[in-house]
C-alpha cells in the first residue's frame, strides 16, 4: 500500500505510520499494532484503551463519523423560526389552522397540544411526512402545556357547540370551564404571547381568557365576526361582479346571526358608498333585497355544520390572516373581538367585534366607524346580550 524509499529516515517513517494508525483509530475504533523493529503492521489488532490519555502536545482526535465527513460545522442548526405558534385543540378547526399556517409560510414552528395522544402522534407524523413541502418546519406535539413555552402566539380552539336541547347557561358555563383550564398554564409558559381565541361563544370566551391571563387587552384577540365579514364581502363582490378586495364591508358587534351588525352605511366599492346610490340598502323595505346577503353570511355557519359537522377551513384561513398581520407587522384592519369599553357609548367591560388595526403587538388601534342610528342601537343591544352571558360565567366558576 505504501512504498518507502531508503532516502527517508526511520523517524519520519515512524511519524507517518503513527498518523495513519491514529486516523484508523478515529474511524474504525481500533489501532493496527505497528512494530517499529520489523517496520510493518502486525497481523493482529489492538482495541482502543479509552481510559488512556492523549500524549502531551498532541491535539485530540476528531471523530470522523458520517455526519462529520459530510459537514464542516460552523454553527448549531435550529429548525423552525422564532415565530412559534402553539395551537391548543386538534379538532378539525385546530388542524385547519395548523395546515394553513404551514402552507402559507406564515410560520414553520408549530406546537400542537391535545389530550388525545393518538391524534397528536398521527397528525405530527402525517405533517412530518410532508416536510419536503413545508419550508424546514419544526412540528412538535404534546399533551403538556409546558411545551408551549416562549410561544409568540397561542391559539385556543378547544370548545364545544351548543347541544340541541342544552340550556344556554349550561353551554356557556361548560365552554368557559374548558378555557379556564387552558389559559392559565399558557400564560405562565408564554408570558409575552398574543392569544387568539377561536372557540364559541367567542366574545365571552375571549373575555374569560383576558381576565385569567392578566395580559393587556391588546394581546387578547377573538376571531369574532372576521369569518362573517369575509363571507359578506365575498357575497357582495359576487353580486357586483368584482373581486372581493374591491369591496369594503364589515359585520361588527356580537358574533352570531341574532345581534351582529352589518354596517350598510359604510359599504363601498372603490370608494363609492352603496347607501348613496340606494338609501334603503340593507333595510327590510329595500326593493333590491340586499339584506339577503347579510342573512346568508351569518347563517352559513349553521348550514356548514349540518352538512360537514364543523366550520374549519374558513376559520383556519381567518386565524392565519391574524397571525400574518402579527408576524409581518402589517397593521392590517380586521373585524375581530376586542375590548370595547368606551367605544360607541358602550360602558360594559366586554369584548365585541370592531375593525381593529393588528400588528406585532396585537391590537394597536380600533377604527371608530360612523354608524347610523339603527346600527349603533343594534351594536349596543348585542353588548347587553354579551354582558349577560359574561355574568353567567362569573356565577358558574366552572
Amino acid at each position: 500500500m505504501f512504498r518507502i524509499t531508503r532516502s527517508v529516515g526511520p523517524q519520519l517513517i515512524d511519524s507517518v505510520l503513527h498518523k495513519i494508525s491514529s486516523n484508523a483509530n478515529c474511524v474504525y475504533g481500533f489501532i493496527p499494532a505497528y512494530n517499529k523493529c520489523s517496520n510493518h503492521y502486525s497481523k493482529f489488532v489492538t482495541p482502543i484503551d479509552k481510559s488512556s490519555k492523549e500524549p502531551e502536545g498532541e491535539a485530540p482526535c476528531k471523530q470522523y463519523t458520517t455526519l462529520a465527513r459530510i459537514f464542516n460545522v460552523n454553527t448549531p442548526k435550529y429548525f423552525g423560526s422564532s415565530d412559534k405558534v402553539s395551537i391548543v385543540g386538534l379538532d378539525d378547526i385546530g388542524m385547519a389552522i395548523v395546515y394553513t399556517l404551514l402552507v402559507r409560510g406564515i410560520t414553520n414552528n408549530i406546537c400542537m397540544i391535545d389530550m388525545n395522544e393518538d391524534i397528536l402522534e398521527g397528525e405530527k407524523k402525517d405533517l412530518q411526512s410532508s416536510a419536503l413541502f413545508l419550508n424546514n418546519a419544526r412540528i412538535h406535539s404534546s399533551k403538556d402545556p409546558a411545551d408551549t413555552h416562549e410561544s409568540r402566539v397561542c391559539i385556543v380552539t378547544t370548545g364545544t357547540y351548543k347541544g340541541r336541547d342544552e340550556e344556554v347557561k349550561d353551554y356557556i358555563s361548560r365552554s368557559a370551564g374548558i378555557v379556564r383550564a387552558i389559559v392559565a398554564p399558557l400564560a405562565k409558559h408564554s408570558p409575552d404571547a398574543i392569544f387568539i381565541v377561536a372557540s364559541d361563544p367567542v366574545d365571552v370566551l375571549t373575555h374569560v381568557a383576558w381576565r385569567l391571563s392578566g395580559f393587556p387587552k391588546s394581546r387578547i384577540i377573538g376571531t369574532g365576526t372576521l369569518v362573517d365579514s369575509a363571507r359578506f364581502q365575498y357575497l357582495l363582490s359576487n353580486k357586483l361582479g368584482v373581486a372581493p378586495e374591491a369591496c369594503s364591508a364589515y359585520i361588527i358587534g356580537e358574533h352570531g346571526p341574532k345581534n351582529s351588525v352589518p354596517v350598510w352605511s359604510n359599504v363601498n366599492v372603490a370608494g363609492v358608498r352603496l347607501a348613496d346610490l340606494n338609501p334603503q340598502i340593507g333595510l327590510e323595505e329595500d326593493p333590491e333585497m340586499w339584506q339577503d346577503l347579510y342573512t346568508e353570511a351569518v347563517t352559513t355557519d349553521d348550514e356548514v355544520r349540518q352538512l360537514k359537522g364543523t366550520v374549519s377551513w374558513s376559520v383556519g384561513l381567518a386565524v392565519a390572516e391574524i397571525c400574518n398581520a402579527i408576524f409581518s407587522n402589517t397593521y392590517t384592519v380586521l373585524p375581530v373581538s376586542t375590548h370595547v369599553k368606551g367605544e360607541h357609548s358602550i360602558r360594559d367591560d366586554i369584548f365585541l367585534s370592531l375593525p381593529c388595526v393588528i400588528g406585532n403587538e396585537g391590537v394597536s388601534n380600533i377604527i371608530r366607524q360612523k354608524l347610523s342610528h339603527n346600527e349603533a342601537y343594534q351594536l349596543r343591544k348585542g353588548a347587553t346580550n354579551v354582558r349577560q352571558y359574561q355574568e353567567l360565567t362569573d356565577k358558574s366558576k366552572v
